[in-house]
């Protein structure tokens, strides 16, 4: 009995020990945990290794505080970075008083009255006068602006096969045209070799050259050719005439262009809109009419030459001049428009659709248009969305349609 005690007195001591041993051991680990741990926050993430907390404790992974960084300190290999998303398609920038439609405050441009008062400021060329108004595109721009007279009258010139003698006027808009003329973009007074062009920013310098060989063809034909009573030939030839500078500006070639709008049944029957001086109110609301008449002319310029359409223009005399009459003319022309159809790059219906929309968006901004800096942002938007239109740009017509809807109700 007394040795079984001694025995289990001696056992029981070993076990107390290695208890106090466990305890030692466990009470130094705690401590070099606790100062591990401190040097780590002290330190950052930076300085910690890869794993370190780890192989402390398997089964938690301190975050660090957050004054040091926002994420977790790595237990393993770290995460590469993801490839940055490929940014979205540009939308177009919202018109500002900087960019080159700014609206300059004058008062709106008239086509009769104070014509000094209204274009105060004058340019004397070798053929012609230049006449603008202070503040305006023109004003900020006149070496470029005289160029860009000068190429468009070469370019009329050259389409018409002639070269116009004397002296004439242009009256450069630099503000929309006074109503009921807000929707034109010019107009030509041949009989007094006048001719006015807005010019005001808006559109692009292709679009801006297009208007002024529009609007001087006009006048060229007339005192040269003979004036017409064919509205439609008179606007074919203007329109035709502009042709180079369109298409070698990046819009819709003409050929293109009317056969979508023929295949779009849009395309009006020529003999109908010949003298229908209603169906060629202004390229905003009757495009068609403009672009059709022109393939038009253009067919039967490159079919029967330049010279025959020179005596056409003045006389009207289709059958002595090509054998059949305008309608069998027409109805020829069409043959080739039909033809073209099934190489069309461009949805005929949405060009309808799209210009439908864009020239009611051009109507009411007209109607409300009081030369707010708003207001003013809105019609910038809205011209350009028929730039897109005429370049066959449907999707961006539309967002520039939003966008001057947007600005319109202020939601920009």
């Amino acid at each position: 009995m007394g040795r079984y005690r001694k025995a289990s007195f001696v056992i029981g001591a070993r076990e107390v020990a290695f208890a106090l041993l466990a305890l030692a051991l466990l009470a130094a680990a705690l401590a070099a945990l606790v100062v591990g741990m401190r040097l780590t926050a002290s330190r950052g993430v930076a300085d910690a290794p890869v794993g370190a907390t780890a192989a402390l404790l398997p089964t938690f992974t301190p975050s660090p505080a957050p004054s040091v960084t926002p994420f977790p300190i790595p237990t393993g290999t770290p995460e590469t970075a993801p490839a940055e998303a490929a940014p979205p398609p540009a939308e177009p920038a919202p018109p500002s008083p900087s960019a080159r439609a700014s609206a300059s405050g004058w008062e709106r441009s008239i086509f009769a009255g104070d014509l000094a008062a209204n274009y105060p400021l004058v340019f004397m060329h070798p053929r012609f006068t230049l006449h603008y108004q202070p503040g305006t595109y023109a004003h900020r721009n006149r070496e470029a602006t005289v160029a860009q007279v000068e190429e468009a009258l070469a370019h009329a010139e050259e389409a018409l096969g002639v070269e116009l003698e004397d002296r004439f006027d242009i009256y450069l808009a630099g503000t929309l045209f006074a109503s009921p003329n807000a929707h034109l973009r010019g107009w030509s007074r041949s009989v007094d070799r006048r001719v006015y062009v807005l010019y005001d920013g808006t559109g692009n310098d292709a679009d801006n050259l297009y208007f002024l060989t529009h609007e001087l063809a006009h006048m060229v034909a007339s005192n040269t050719w003979g004036p017409t009573r064919s509205t439609m030939l008179s606007e074919g030839v203007a329109t035709y005439a502009g042709k180079r500078a369109l298409e070698e500006g990046g819009f819709l070639p003409y050929d293109e262009l009317c056969a979508a709008i023929y295949a779009a049944n849009q395309m009006p029957g020529m003999h109908a809109v010949e003298q229908d001086f209603e169906a060629f109110k202004g390229h905003i609301r009757h495009p068609f009419n403009y672009f059709g008449s022109a393939c038009f002319v253009e067919y039967l310029i490159e079919t029967r030459g330049l010279d025959p359409m020179r005596q056409l223009y003045p006389t009207l005399d289709y059958r002595g001049l090509y054998g059949a009459s305008l309608q069998a003319l027409d109805a020829e022309w069409r043959a080739t428009l039909a033809a073209r159809v099934p190489q069309l790059r461009i949805d005929p219906d949405e060009l309808d659709t799209v210009t439908r929309e864009v020239s009611t968006a051009y109507a009411l901004l007209l109607q409300n248009y009081d030369g707010s800096e708003r207001l003013h942002r809105a019609y910038v938007a809205v011209d350009q969305a028929r730039v897109a239109l005429w370049q066959g740009d449907y999707e961006g017509a539309r967002q520039w349609l939003d966008l001057a809807y947007n600005v319109w109700y202020r939601r920009e």
